[in-house]
């Protein structure tokens, strides 16, 4: 079963406005794949009468399933391994140092935030909570309290998976090492599930990049990988404004590795001597030691 144009532009359309994902027009043989199944599973014969169920108000659960249909979760543990050593090298110090300077003044024991956005089935925040654990191990200071990590996206399907934590053997040898599986991970039947640990070291939350529903922040050091590429201009503009406003001065914005802020915003400035996509806000009283 096919769309017609004009079914196909509406649907595009309803996407973009939805949760700002921009897919072309010769993407379009997309939705007759990703959509199929729940045309199936409703007894829809067209996607005339898809549409006219998706229009009405009350169909929120409809809409949220579209969007689960058509946005990509494609993901692995440690992602990028380049990413990764320079997170261990030179980010993870910068924050470790970042909570030594805060606790000089601070009553409690002083915090750094990380945010991971758009992280579909929790590989990403898992990765950078092993390799949080890793760093501190056998550390004196900091605490691994004192790094609180935050992990959002706009498919509540993914997180349900995010959350739960249990992964095939496949999937953690896709970026792992048998030595982290055994400290990090148990088995659960046939596949692997996170230590309890781990799993309490990431808050997940449902969030729209596009609306408030997004963390407040301030955050020290986003990472948004592989999700810009997937809006137009002008959406990831605003969403990098977003992602401008969260960050405290002097903080981290790590892109994915096809992505860049060229064209997009002149907000951040690029990291020196870094020919990876890691941004920094600027701040106006130092310059930092940030990445």
């Amino acid at each position: 079963m096919q769309p017609t144009p004009a079914e196909s532009l509406e649907i595009r359309t309803l996407l973009q406005s939805l949760c700002g994902v921009s897919l072309a027009d010769d993407k379009s043989y997309l939705l007759s794949t990703r959509l199929a199944n729940p045309l199936r599973i409703r007894g829809l014969t067209s996607f005339a009468d898809y549409l006219a169920q998706l229009r009405q108000p009350a169909n929120q659960a409809l809409r949220d399933e579209l969007v689960d249909c058509l946005t990509t979760a494609e993901t692995s543990f440690f992602r990028d391994a380049s990413l990764y050593g320079v997170l261990r090298q030179r980010l993870l110090p910068w924050l470790a140092d970042l909570l030594y300077r805060r606790s000089l003044t601070a009553v409690t024991p002083p915090v750094v935030r990380l945010w991971s956005a758009g992280c579909s089935t929790g590989q990403e925040p898992y990765s950078l909570a092993i390799a949080i654990a890793e760093f501190l191990r056998g550390y004196a200071a900091p605490h691994p309290r004192q790094f609180s990590l935050v992990a959002t996206d706009i498919s509540r399907r993914v997180l349900t998976i995010a959350q739960r934590g249990v992964y095939s053997q496949r999937e953690l040898e896709r970026g792992l090492t048998a030595a982290q599986r055994e400290r990090f991970f148990r088995h659960c039947g046939e596949d692997w599930e996170i230590s309890p640990e781990l799993k309490r070291a990431v808050e997940f939350r449902l969030a729209n990049l596009l609306d408030s529903s997004v963390p407040a922040g301030p955050f020290d050091l986003i990472f948004c990988r592989n999700v810009l590429i997937y809006f137009d201009p002008a959406t990831r503009q605003r969403i990098c404004e977003r992602f401008y406003r969260a960050l405290n001065p002097g903080g981290i914005l790590v892109l994915g590795s096809a992505e860049s802020l060229f064209g997009v915003t002149d907000l951040f400035t690029t990291a020196p001597g870094e020919e990876l996509p890691i941004y920094r806000r600027p701040d106006p009283e130092t310059d930092g030691p940030a990445a």
